[in-house]
């Protein structure tokens, strides 16, 4: 009989962590998808782990057998994987790096021209994510670190602020807005608005701004990509809702940036790390230079 180690992954965080709801939120994944797996692994070894009739949250004779089992299986694995990862970057091999599209096109290539400098020798490989997948990439060592928008990290990682940067209003300069310094979110009910789909991390953090006063905005299109939006924006077919980082780089005689207002909405970008690894030769390099890279320029969303 065999299953894979994200079961046992699955199954130990789940017990650590007292509740599917709790286990769900360390995980980045759904109280369903969990309930889903645990499932399939009674299933495979014919056996039931969780006691459902009891009140309290409690292991049946086979879960402890299997969490004690899980817990040395998962440690010989982690401590494999570790020596492995910490020889190939001690020969300067190469440094994998996870990060969403935005931050890719803006703050990193700053980061890793200062890097190379350092570790001439030290290929990277850049994976372009969503935010939620960074996080995924490095929880499964797929990525050494990753740059994400701030959201639930499971127990083994670290996550580090790096800025906040303010979501603005693009607007063609035709439009009466682009004349103003800035523009309550409440005066944008009823305009034509460019803005992303749901259920993705930028517009998860407008809903949540905006619905605690009340405010609801009609999104005309809407985009799971940046580089859409602009294009849309650049047709005059509305206006957009970015973080500034997003807009900076598009402003010009045709367009025009304008602060958002009341309330004034940002989001958090930051460093997605192993705990285990944080301290390692190029990958603490690496962070030491996104690091510098914020503390050197103004924590707008502006870069170099």
């Amino acid at each position: 009989m065999t299953f894979d180690l994200d079961a046992l992954r699955t199954f130990a965080v789940v017990v650590d962590s007292g509740s599917l709801s709790d286990a769900a939120n360390r995980l980045g994944r759904t109280p369903s998808a969990l309930s889903r797996r645990i499932a399939q692994l009674e299933s495979q070894l014919g056996e039931q782990l969780f006691d459902r009739s009891a009140k309290q949250f409690r292991l049946t004779m086979s879960g402890q057998i299997l969490m004690e089992c899980a817990r040395r299986v998962l440690d010989d694995v982690d401590a494999t994987l570790n020596r492995i990862r910490e020889h190939n970057l001690s020969q300067h091999r190469e440094l994998v790096l996870a990060s969403f599209d935005s931050v890719a096109y803006n703050l990193l290539p700053h980061a890793i021209h200062a890097f190379a400098k350092e570790y001439p020798d030290t290929r990277m490989r850049l994976i372009e994510l969503s935010s939620p997948d960074v996080i995924s990439a490095v929880a499964r060592q797929t990525a050494d670190l990753g740059l994400a928008i701030k959201g639930p990290v499971p127990a083994h990682l670290q996550y580090i602020p790096l800025l906040d940067e303010p979501f603005v209003l693009g607007c063609p300069a035709a439009s009466p807005h682009a004349k103003r310094e800035s523009v309550p979110w409440k005066d944008l009910q009823g305009e034509t608005l460019i803005g992303f789909s749901h259920a993705t991390p930028n517009r998860n953090i407008i809903d949540r701004n905006l619905q605690a006063l009340n405010i609801e905005l009609k999104w005309h299109y809407q985009v799971r990509h940046h580089a859409s939006a602009i294009a849309l924006l650049r047709q005059g077919l509305g206006l957009l809702i970015l973080p500034y980082s997003m807009l900076a780089s598009v402003q010009d005689e045709h367009t025009a940036i304008v602060r958002l207002v009341q309330p004034a909405v940002h989001r958090t970008i930051g460093i997605v790390v192993r705990k285990d690894l944080a301290a390692s030769g190029p990958v603490a390099a690496f962070m030491q230079q996104l690091m510098h890279i914020v503390r050197e320029h103004p924590q707008d969303g502006r870069y170099p």
